[in-house]
């Protein structure tokens, strides 16, 4: 890494030719960094330009696509974000996806299990039209959100299917006062 550096998280492709680390420094070469291995050395191939004098800590990296997506956590050190990449070179787009709010911060990042019925944390508000149901997904995901009115049942009625097109994505159930208790899962479909 070299001296200067502070990394704190990695992640490596399946056959060990791309690493992505996450590197605290606030200056020069911090952030996140692409390196590749040539056979017989690692490099760095280059410091995404959109948060080098920003740094980061937490990392998590998608390697199923064409491009792979890494997901980090920045280091400022108040108001820190959590941050996407789509791997397209040095300067590829950095996506905010959440800012961590007042007395908050954000620090490690990792995938959870991807089993099909993983039930995702949400929020829901009461409106005069119904519950709004938000959470924080993967773009271009498909999602069942299923509700129920006992948490002892396993019988779990669909509301909706949908595909994620934006990381916030937020679903209204209109008959939410045609029940005395509603309960509400997300399913991550493969």
């Amino acid at each position: 890494m070299g001296s200067g550096s502070s990394p704190y998280a990695f992640a490596f492709n399946t056959n060990f030719t791309a690493a992505y680390v996450a590197d605290d420094t606030l200056t020069g070469k911090g952030g996140v960094q692409r390196w590749d291995f040539n056979g017989s050395a690692w490099t760095l191939s280059y410091a995404f330009a959109g948060i080098t004098n920003v740094g980061a800590r937490g990392l998590a990296v998608d390697f199923s696509g064409a491009n792979p997506v890494i997901y980090a956590t920045t280091a400022e050190a108040t108001a820190n974000r959590l941050v996407s990449i789509t791997d397209t070179g040095a300067a590829a787009p950095v996506s905010t996806l959440a800012t961590a709010g007042a007395y908050q911060m954000f620090r490690g990042l990792s995938f959870a299990p991807n089993a099909v019925l993983v039930p995702q944390s949400f929020h829901a508000a009461a409106a005069a039209y119904g519950i709004a149901l938000s959470w924080t997904g993967l773009s271009n995901r498909n999602y069942t959100v299923q509700y129920n009115g006992d948490l002892t049942t396993t019988n779990w009625l669909t509301l909706t299917n949908l595909t994620a097109t934006t990381p916030i994505i937020t679903v209204i159930d209109p008959g939410v006062f045609t029940n005395t208790n509603r309960f509400y899962r997300v399913v991550l479909n493969p």
